[in-house]
């Protein structure tokens, strides 16, 4: 069995911590995302300080660091700090592939625009 991705590498504009959501802004960096902000995906490559480059996994199946508990199967979007929440309206990221009981889990989510 095989994942399809789409990954690309974006400089970012401030600190991007693994495993985190990030937004794209008007000066074609990344950052990372603020609650209900609009994702572009996530930071699957290390962390990264404010003008480096990172890979951002923007389609596919990605490891997110959960704000709380979710629930597999459920809509996700971002939490403050770029983690992921439950998310049933506004700006979407996709879905939970796995369950996370706590703060501070990974959730495997498949992001999707």
């Amino acid at each position: 069995m095989s994942e399809q991705v789409l990954v690309k590498t974006f400089e970012t504009s401030s600190d991007v911590p693994k495993h985190r959501f990030v937004t794209l802004q008007s000066n074609d960096k990344v950052t990372e995302s603020t609650n209900n902000a609009i994702v572009l995906g996530a930071n699957c490559g290390p962390a990264a300080a404010a003008g480096e480059r990172i890979d951002v996994g923007v389609i596919g199946i990605f490891d997110v660091e959960a704000s709380d508990a979710i629930n597999a199967g459920a809509t996700v979007g971002a939490a403050a700090n770029g983690k992921a929440k439950t998310q049933s309206s506004g700006n979407k990221a996709g879905v939970a592939l796995s369950s996370s009981s706590a703060d501070g889990d990974l959730v495997r989510v498949l992001i999707r625009q």
